[in-house]
């Protein structure tokens, strides 16, 4: 789709690197009041699919599966 004058487009791996870097800013958008640390970035799951990022704050796991585009149904399965 062509892009209109003035737009820019955003790339997931744009938006993945800001979440990975900056996690004080991850926290805020998920709403954890924890320092986050990453564990793992594109991180290949058993069925061969990956996972976008994956942190921990406190005892708890957060799983981000990062999209840049309209929702669709298979993105909610995956």
């Amino acid at each position: 789709m062509p892009r209109k004058r003035g737009e820019f487009v955003v790339q997931e791996r744009q938006v993945e690197d800001i979440l990975a870097t900056f996690t004080d800013i991850t926290a805020r958008l998920l709403g954890i009041f924890l320092p986050l640390r990453l564990l793992a970035r594109q991180l290949a799951l058993p069925d061969g699919s990956r996972l976008d990022l994956l942190f921990a704050a406190g005892r708890k796991l957060l799983l981000v599966e990062l999209k840049v585009e309209a929702c669709r149904k298979e993105f909610i399965r995956q």
